[in-house]
């Protein structure tokens, strides 16, 4: 069983039977320092004492806590791999004392049976890809067509190939994407979602689930609304932070869950 927790704008918490993965939890938006997963807080002294990876895509305080990278540094069986816009090493990715792992675009870093591949960003950091052996799950970070400009699209369209050359090369689609589709300040115009269903073409995701809106939810309904309009009506939709999804572990069985036929250009 998966369960998959929304804990508001970027911020996820993956739970396997073999590990939790934490993904963009910020110092914003504001929560609780304690509280429930219900309540849209991970408090990782509540946490199940299993390997727990924790995703910070970039430095930006919607994607980043220093206190929580100091807290995973003090749990035993944690790691926080934090992403930089240049690479940390000539070497590629670079651990640090406090079981923290710097880790540029385009590279690879293997933590046991878990394989992170990164991508550039449209924005700051990377994007994550993430093999393990429940799952392919995919974290968009900032990378997305933020603007209209040549950069923008070229640069996205780019970053997307590359993953789709990764994933073609696992012989494996994402079970899970997070994918940011609107800006922190309540906007989804119309070149962000023309990278998305870009991104949805070349990747095939199992499952996607939306991000980014930074408290304006009501964008996950009108993209999911659009979505379905393409043909792509497999998403997981959140409410709001605390908002949880549980799926059975035989459902990410890695075949499309719509067929050819049903997609529109």
């Amino acid at each position: 069983m998966f369960e998959i927790h929304y804990l508001g704008h970027s911020a996820w918490l993956v739970r396997t039977a073999d590990r939790l993965l934490l993904f963009d939890y910020g110092r914003l938006p504001y929560r609780q320092e304690h509280g429930a997963l219900s309540e849209g807080v991970c408090d990782l002294e509540m946490l199940e004492p299993l390997p727990l990876y924790v995703f910070s895509s970039h430095a930006h305080a919607d994607h980043y806590s220093a206190g929580l990278q100091r807290q995973v540094s003090r749990r035993p069986a944690s790691f926080f791999i934090f992403g930089q816009d240049r690479q940390p090493s000539n070497e590629g990715p670079a651990a640090g004392t406090d079981g923290t792992w710097l880790i540029g675009a385009h590279s690879r870093l293997q933590l046991g049976d878990l394989t992170i591949r990164t991508t550039a960003s449209t924005d700051s950091g990377v994007s994550f890809l993430i093999d393990c052996p429940e799952a392919v799950i995919y974290h968009g970070g900032d990378l997305a067509v933020w603007d209209d400009t040549d950069y923008f699209k070229q640069t996205y369209r780019r970053e997307i190939d590359c993953l789709a050359e990764w994933t073609a090369g696992l012989k494996r689609v994402p079970d899970l994407a997070f994918l940011p589709v609107s800006t922190s300040d309540g906007y989804q115009e119309e070149e962000l979602l023309q990278g998305v269903w870009y991104l949805l073409k070349r990747l095939e995701p199992m499952i996607i689930l939306p991000m980014h809106a930074h408290g304006h939810e009501h964008l996950y309904r009108q993209f999911a609304g659009l979505a379905a309009a393409k043909g792509w009506k497999n998403l997981l939709v959140p409410q709001k932070p605390g908002d949880a999804f549980h799926i059975p572990a035989d459902k990410l069985s890695n075949q499309s869950l719509r067929s050819a036929d049903s997609r529109k250009e």
